[in-house]
């Protein structure tokens, strides 16, 4: 049966069909943004003419929301990754501030670089960087000596010299003695000076809050050369009862710094290198440049001998009528040697052995004979006996054929020590007692 509808009334959905969604759009209420006046004054619904959207769906809403949510996990693993990238840019920071202040860095404590940064206080790292800077020292002072050996043999060949061993297992007991002591001495300089110059250099660093370098190593070698100069000065003026010279010991103080300024440079970056396992190379460097300037030193030093450039030192050939004459020490003592063999002594020093390990000078005046000491027809030396004051001496040739001299050891033996007398005029040697005794006269009266 046909259920019958009014004028204007909504007719039913026919085959169950729900009539709920129309129902709820009919019922839902219109605003003032939805509608518009039109053209003869109606109301018109916008709605109606706006573009429809496509409707989502249920899959398309889960979607949705699993693209922001992974969304959302990216941003959070972004921002963990920014504060981590951030933290460990204030580590290095902070380590990279430690090292300026002279402190080891937390990741990386014992690391030390070639030209500036603080040494490691970490004992282990420590002890690898002296260890490591010690025996860099040794190396550089034992090439050193061997260097300067070689160049003093060299030039001791052109003066005048006692000559040469003649065996040749003396002459390598010798070398090899002199290389012992040569260690020996290399480690004890570098204990007392090249270390010691290391800590000025890395205590100035600290207190100036800069880094540590070889320049600054290099800067504090002067100041304890400086020091053991003096040190050793005041000790040797105690022993001696007088001081030297000023000459003298900026002399030394020259010499000890040139000696030091390469162990210590080498030492410096021998220490920067041990945590990098490269102390090796240096060692091995030190070593082949050392060989390099050995080898030079010793071909320069043959080519000037073999070419004739420089000659090998010879004592001069003299005869009886060369030793004849007038000789003087230079402080107002002299002998006179006559042809006859009488010899006349006037304020010779006479070294008499006192007991105590020391020869002390005698003045020696009297009569006395000499005779000339003979090898192959050449004068080699001159046998003299004072009777008046109990002088017996030989005495060697030396100098050269222009200027000879005659002299003897004095002090213990192989001390190097002598008393030297040069063959002179009896007008100079009158000159020179007048103004030795002139000098005694003036001592006594400010005394």
């Amino acid at each position: 049966m046909t259920q019958q509808t009014g004028p204007g009334a909504i007719p039913a959905e026919a085959d169950g069909e729900s009539a709920c969604p129309k129902t709820a759009a009919a019922a839902a209420p219109r605003t003032d943004l939805d509608t518009a006046p039109g053209p003869d004054g109606a109301r018109v619904d916008l709605t109606k003419a706006r573009p429809r959207q496509p409707g989502k769906t249920a899959g398309d809403r889960e979607t949705g929301e699993d693209q922001k949510s992974a969304e959302d996990q990216e941003t959070a693993a972004d921002r963990e990754a920014a504060q981590d990238l951030k933290t460990a840019e204030d580590l290095k920071a902070a380590e990279d501030l430690k090292t300026a202040e002279g402190k080891p860095p937390e990741s990386a404590k014992g690391v030390t670089d070639l030209e500036g940064v603080t040494t490691s206080e970490v004992s282990e790292s420590a002890e690898d960087g002296f260890g490591s800077a010690f025996c860099s020292s040794m190396a550089t002072l034992c090439a050193e000596a061997v260097i300067a050996g070689t160049l003093a043999v060299f030039v001791v060949l052109a003066r005048e010299h006692d000559g040469l061993p003649g065996s040749a297992a003396v002459i390598v007991g010798a070398v090899l003695a002199l290389g012992l002591v040569g260690v020996l001495l290399s480690g004890f300089v570098t204990a007392i000076a090249v270390m010691p110059a290391l800590s000025l250099a890395r205590w100035w660093a600290r207190r100036k809050e800069r880094t540590d370098n070889r320049w600054r190593a290099l800067a504090a070698v002067p100041v304890v050369s400086a020091a053991l100069v003096a040190v050793f000065g005041a000790v040797a003026a105690l022993g001696s009862r007088a001081l030297a010279q000023p000459l003298t010991y900026l002399e030394w103080w020259a010499a000890l710094t040139a000696a030091l300024a390469p162990a210590t440079v080498v030492a410096r970056t021998a220490g920067g290198r041990a945590r990098e396992g490269r102390s090796g190379r240096l060692v091995r460097r030190v070593a082949r440049n050392a060989a390099v300037a050995w080898l030079g030193v010793a071909v320069l030093g043959t080519a000037a001998y073999g070419t004739g450039l420089v000659s090998i030192y010879k004592p001069p050939r003299l005869s009886a009528s060369d030793i004849e004459g007038i000789w003087s020490d230079g402080h107002g003592g002299m002998v006179e040697l006559a042809k006859d063999g009488k010899a006349v002594a006037d304020g010779l020093d006479n070294f008499v052995w006192d007991g105590t390990g020391k020869d002390k000078p005698k003045d020696c005046e009297g009569t006395g004979t000499w005779n000339s000491v003979k090898d192959g027809g050449h004068v080699q030396g001159v046998s003299m006996r004072i009777n008046a004051c109990e002088l017996v001496r030989e005495w060697s040739v030396g100098g050269t054929a222009k200027k000879p001299r005659i002299f003897h050891e004095i002090g213990k033996p192989g001390s190097g020590k002598r008393y030297v007398l040069t063959k002179t005029t009896k007008k100079k040697a009158a000159e020179q007692q007048a103004r030795q005794k002139h000098g005694s006269h003036a001592g006594a009266h400010q005394h």
